[in-house]
């Protein structure tokens, strides 16, 4: 789903991913393909938390995120 067709497809006109605050490749790839950081968030994995940037990529103009 590179370009997001299938999203829009299914009636879906944003696209969510979380990604390591500490991962800066990842980051600068989402960003690549039209990510955009709007949030933070807190994974937990057995007890360890890891902070994530929340990321978003609008498919359709009229998308809109209440961040």
């Amino acid at each position: 789903m590179r370009d997001g067709a299938e999203a829009e497809r299914q009636g879906w006109n944003t696209l969510w991913l979380c990604v390591w605050e500490h991962n800066p490749r990842a980051v600068a790839f989402y960003h690549k393909w039209g990510f955009e950081i709007v949030g933070r968030t807190h994974i937990y994995v057995d007890s360890v938390a890891f902070h994530d940037y929340v990321m978003e990529r609008r498919l359709t103009p009229e998308a809109h995120s209440d961040h």
